[in-house]
């Protein structure tokens, strides 16, 4: 019975994945993008581009910290001609990089770089369950200092998180 929410959990990332499609066809970029693609909830896409009406594609980290806890996930977005945005996705820790992936075949098939945006703080919202929040895209990032210290709680929250679940599990 504890586990009917991280068991909810998984099966809205799983169906998120599933059913998310970014596809080079010849000269255009083809997209589904469910709303459910970070912690973050974003507007649903589904599109076909031409792959030169891409002016950068950007990445950021972002920081949630809610309860003694931090956890990041890289969100990755493309620029547009028109400076329209569309946000592809959030890939976080223990979760295969796929939206990473996805940027990379898309830079190098429009021979953009990835642009590195730094670190913003969200807002947790409850548990990361509802109401989460991240700045625009145009925010200012946070100072190295803070991105390091963000980097650091992150792995001693999921060092936690490891032992409290083992605990669990031993019982």
């Amino acid at each position: 019975l504890p586990f009917i929410g991280l068991t909810l959990y998984v099966y809205r990332e799983a169906h998120a994945r599933a059913f998310t499609r970014i596809t080079i066809n010849g000269g255009n970029l083809d997209l589904r993008l469910p709303e459910q693609r970070s912690y973050v909830a974003q507007e649903r896409v589904e599109t076909s581009l031409p792959l030169s009406s891409i002016k950068a594609i950007d990445v950021r980290a972002e920081s949630f910290r809610a309860l003694g806890t931090t956890v990041l996930q890289y969100a990755y977005a493309l620029v547009l001609n028109d400076s329209r945005r569309i946000v592809l996705g959030a890939d976080r820790r223990f979760i295969t990089p796929f939206f990473r992936d996805a940027a990379s075949i898309i830079s190098n098939q429009v021979q953009i770089p990835i642009r590195d945006l730094g670190l913003v703080d969200g807002t947790p919202g409850f548990l990361l369950v509802s109401g989460q929040t991240v700045p625009g895209w145009d925010a200012v990032p946070v100072a190295p200092e803070t991105m390091q210290k963000r980097f650091k709680d992150e792995a001693a929250s999921w060092r936690t998180v490891s032992l409290i679940v083992g605990a669990a599990l031993a019982l």
